[in-house]
């Protein structure tokens, strides 16, 4: 494309004298490159801003709706999602049951309930990479 440009304004310059073509041609070439280039740069500026795509956003609000439906006493202290690659998602949860147990056996068991189902909601959701802590 370059070459076509430089051919095309030392023809137009030696034949016309219109030396502002080069310029004009220069131009046209800059515009061509950047627009080639747009979407790079679009997805790589999404990368690095850590953009979640709609699909993966109403994904992590269901994930984030069905983990509170589990039982009334859980609440979401963090809830955080990278994506690594379109198949890769990873989540770091971070929840506090309210409910306090007499039996410390009984508080272990309703931990270990809660972890299932949650990890029964990612599995669903085909979420394979998650760290969970329950406090």
């Amino acid at each position: 494309m370059r070459n076509i440009s430089v051919l095309l304004s030392s023809l137009f310059i030696k034949s016309f004298d219109f030396t502002f073509i080069d310029t004009l041609c220069s131009f046209v070439i800059s515009l061509l490159i950047l627009y080639s280039l747009w979407p790079i740069l679009k997805n790589s500026s999404k990368n690095l801003l850590h953009f979640l795509p709609e699909k993966i956003e109403r994904k992590k609000k269901k994930i984030e709706y069905d983990i509170l439906k589990i039982n009334q006493k859980i609440s979401i202290q963090e809830f955080e999602l990278w994506i690594l690659n379109e198949e890769k998602i990873i989540i770091e949860l971070k929840i506090i049951l309210e409910k306090e147990e007499e039996n410390k056996e009984n508080a272990i068991n309703f931990i270990r309930e809660t972890r299932k189902k949650i990890n029964e909601i990612f599995k669903s959701n085909e979420i394979k990479e998650y760290f969970i802590q329950i406090y």
